[in-house]
């Protein structure tokens, strides 16, 4: 049984990995950065 896992289940999957993750650089290291230069950004 070869079968492939549809594509709204791994849309479904990924997107459950990848926004906490994007949230988290929100939280953490946006605030680090923003006291760079501007050009560094």
């Amino acid at each position: 049984m070869d079968k492939k896992p549809k594509v709204w289940k791994m849309m479904l999957i990924s997107w459950l990995f990848v926004y906490p993750v994007i949230n988290l650089m929100f939280f953490l290291i946006f605030p680090l950065i923003k006291e760079l230069p501007q050009l560094l950004e």
